[in-house]
């Protein structure tokens, strides 16, 4: 397609040419977004459900580990800050 030697115009026209025909072929007649309209409001609801239900997850796990490691010497206080900050 391009010669050894080539300058930067060459490599967009074939580039542009490459894309347009490919594009062309794949979807001619479909919609050309990842979520449509129809799901939309599906998604949005199903993500303001599923990432609290993560977060909340993560604090319980995180608490977990922070509390089985938890040595005599260290005071409360200290173990709730290093809590709070490594969340």
């Amino acid at each position: 397609m391009l010669p050894e030697d080539f300058s930067e115009k060459e490599g967009k026209q074939v580039l542009e040419n490459l894309e347009s025909s490919y594009i062309g072929q794949r979807v001619p007649d479909q919609p050309k977004h990842l979520i449509g309209p129809r799901y939309y409001d599906t998604y949005v609801t199903v993500l303001k459900m599923i990432v609290p239900i993560a977060a909340i997850f993560a604090m319980i796990s995180l608490i977990a580990v922070i509390f089985m490691g938890y040595r005599e010497e260290e005071s409360i206080l200290s173990t709730f800050i290093n809590l709070f900050s490594s969340y």
